[in-house]
């Protein structure tokens, strides 16, 4: 008990629970607000969608900044305990946000002008699918740049596509709550993502180049 109070204070979990609330107040106030993307194209989706990437971002960060302080100096392997960060936070993340869209659900006021039922499903999926990305991204980029990754992926595609294009992976996070195949794409990036991001040859590669 005592080891897992010392990594979660180590690894910030304080933080990312708190931007968790905060995030969690935002989507109740305003995930309802529809924001436009691309205004010549008419790419809109809801705040709620957009949302999850604050919290996504944080579990990445304090995972890396964990292990590249850590790490050097442990005697055993972490990997288990870098897997239960991932797990453990973005499963109150998920828990948070489902919970604060359930009346904007409810009440359909998260659906944008276009139609587009955007609720409590779509916060679970783009908080899998921004985590994910931004733990795949680590192992690519530098840890901390890791954000440019999910935040590119919000942007730059609905600048490029439109909803009539056969892209929905690349629209992912703007698409409606029964897009069956984009949860389930964002579930495996979620799992190939915390993968990666967790093996202990990535981790001393990235203390190599930091």
């Amino acid at each position: 008990m005592t080891g897992a109070i010392y990594y979660a204070r180590a690894n910030r979990w304080l933080t990312v629970m708190v931007l968790v609330v905060a995030t969690g107040v935002a989507v109740y106030l305003f995930g309802y607000v529809n924001c436009t993307l691309n205004p010549l194209t008419h790419v809109d989706t809801t705040m709620a969608s957009l949302l999850p990437l604050a919290p996504a971002i944080a579990i990445q960060t304090t995972l890396a900044t964990g292990r590249l302080q850590a790490d050097d100096s442990a005697a055993r392997i972490m990997s288990r305990w870098r897997v239960a960060h991932v797990l453990i936070l973005s499963s109150m993340c998920v828990i948070a946000l489902v919970l604060a869209a359930i009346p904007l659900t409810t009440a359909q006021s998260m659906a944008p002008a276009a139609g587009i039922k955007q609720g409590a499903v779509t916060l679970a999926r783009n908080t899998m699918a921004f985590t994910g990305a931004a733990l795949a991204g680590s192992s690519v980029v530098a840890p901390r740049l890791a954000w440019v990754v999910p935040v590119t992926w919000v942007l730059v595609p609905p600048l490029l596509l439109t909803r009539s294009d056969s892209a929905e992976i690349l629209l992912l996070p703007l698409q409606p709550d029964a897009a069956f195949d984009a949860f389930v794409a964002a579930l495996i990036l979620f799992c190939v993502g915390t993968v990666v991001a967790t093996r202990q040859r990535v981790v001393r590669r990235w203390h190599r180049s930091d």
